[in-house]
């Protein structure tokens, strides 16, 4: 296997490869086009290495990776041994980009607090509240946001930078958040944005509310951060349409790729709809063997029927050795009954876990005049994140 250069964007991939991993061109329409862009570069470098001084050859072969390609070409004109160099080069600067991407998981925060609360809304028996939320880390990373009068409620996270957060909750009218959310803990992650995420979307299941003169609808979005790891992904959706901004939205991406259904509020009436998808840090997870966590509870479900609709409720209860408090990542597919529209359709989610253990929970619904039958599930865990407790901490 040799490298060549995408006559596209210049990345160094293998011959063997059928298109670009960075820009999608096809390469194996185009081999003649990309060995020719290797070869010349080498030949113009090699011409261009030969006038330079010896002294300046010699201090720049220290420190350039350029000049270390240049003369090794000139030395030896076999495209075998080129490869070889490149070769080289590449995973020295692979290994470079990974440090620099890697840098954030050693970071420390020592304190995180939430503070100056605003409501920005009200409506029926809801308030809408922001928290700004600061920290001593100046670094990207996720802040672990849980209650003081719960441990077991599943916390929220919030992506931080510049050492600022936002919190954005909705509580009803004779709840006070000041008192509610306190900072637990925080999630070393890798930042990253549109350039290093394909996103696309899809918008479906509108509705009109007329006693409100509001409408809405769900937006698909499938995310390919182009390679093959397994975490959270945290990131934003603007609605162009009405100007919202929905901040700390939470992906599940497994083997690189990640779908979401994101919920978006529109003017009455409206069809169609434009969102922008801002990725912002990805916080990579470990791997998860069998043998680290046990069944407690099979999975079962029960059955309730209501005026308008029947549902089952399910739940699994799992228990994890040695593991601190954390999110298990799975994936989740409805193999019989429940709502055949879900079947066959493998969901990534996540859970908390707290002090090992984790209940897995499912909710299948269809109209009263629809038959629907027991569910059965197929869950995979594929992923482990612990996150970070703080040294201080407070609300």
């Amino acid at each position: 296997m040799a490298l060549i250069k995408c006559p596209e964007c210049g990345q160094m991939i293998s011959d063997k490869a059928e298109k670009c991993p960075k820009c999608g061109y096809q390469m194996q329409d185009n081999l003649d086009t990309a060995e020719e862009v290797v070869m010349q570069g080498g030949a113009a470098e090699s011409e261009e290495a030969k006038e330079i001084p010896a002294a300046e050859e010699k201090q720049k072969t220290r420190f350039s990776l350029k000049t270390v390609l240049t003369s090794a070409v000139g030395a030896k004109k076999s495209k075998k041994k080129t490869a070889i160099i490149i070769a080289g080069i590449v995973l020295v600067m692979f290994a470079v980009l990974y440090a620099v991407g890697s840098a954030n998981s050693t970071l420390k925060v020592n304190e995180i607090s939430i503070n100056k609360w605003r409501l920005t809304d009200s409506e029926w028996y809801s308030d809408y509240y922001e928290g700004s939320v600061t920290s001593d880390q100046k670094a990207p990373f996720a802040a672990v946001i849980g209650q003081y009068d719960s441990d077991d409620s599943a916390p929220r996270l919030v992506y931080m930078e510049n050492g600022t957060g936002v919190l954005k909750t909705s509580e009803s009218t004779d709840e006070d958040p000041s008192v509610k959310y306190r900072a637990i803990g925080y999630l070393n992650g890798t930042k990253v944005d549109s350039k290093s995420v394909t996103a696309s979307y899809k918008d479906r299941d509108y509705n009109d509310y007329s006693s409100l003169e509001e409408s809405d609808c769900y937006v698909d979005i499938e995310m390919d951060m182009r390679n093959n790891k397994t975490g959270l992904l945290l990131f934003d959706v603007v609605n162009q349409t009405n100007g919202d901004k929905d901040s700390n939205l939470v992906a599940i991406v497994v083997k690189g790729k990640t779908k979401y259904s994101y919920y978006a509020d529109l003017p009455y009436k409206s069809r169609g709809i434009e969102i922008s998808i801002e990725p912002k840090l990805f916080c990579d997870s470990v791997p998860i063997k069998q043998g680290d966590y046990t069944v407690e509870k099979n999975y079962s479900a029960e059955k309730e029927e209501g005026k308008y609709s029947t549902y089952y409720s399910g739940e699994m209860e799992i228990a994890f050795s040695d593991k601190l408090d954390g999110f298990a990542l799975y994936t989740r597919e409805l193999l019989e009954g429940g709502n055949k529209k879900n079947r066959n359709d493998v969901k990534n989610m996540y859970n908390f876990v707290h002090n090992g253990e984790s209940k897995f929970t499912t909710y299948d619904s269809a109209d009263s005049d629809e038959t629907i039958l027991m569910p059965k599930y197929d869950f995979n865990i594929v992923g482990y994140i612990t996150w970070n407790s703080l040294e201080k901490g407070n609300a």
